[in-house]
């Protein structure tokens, strides 16, 4: 047998390509995306289908989807003084 001319003690090219520390985000480290379920009423889902029909009616260029509904939603109420915020969520309970 002949001796191999591969000296595999020897770092090449490749391999050291595979040291460089690539940071590869798809989700901002800040923004950890967590999975969360609801069940919602039949009304409940009759309410988020025409706010988000309006909002694509609305908007030529992005069509939106119940998750940003949902968001937007959050928005919102993140934004109404607590007077306003309890009268609507008591509205919505019933």
């Amino acid at each position: 047998m002949s001796k191999s001319k591969i000296n595999f003690d020897q770092k090449t090219k490749l391999s050291s390509l595979g040291t460089q520390q690539e940071k590869i985000s798809i989700v901002k480290s800040g923004e950890i995306a967590r999975v969360k379920s609801f069940r919602f009423r039949a009304i409940d889902l009759e309410r988020l289908t025409r706010i988000l029909n309006t909002a694509n009616t609305s908007c030529d260029t992005k069509r939106f989807s119940e998750t940003d509904v949902i968001r937007l939603l959050l928005v919102i109420g993140e934004n109404l003084p607590g007077e306003k915020l309890v009268l609507n969520l008591r509205k919505s309970v019933v």
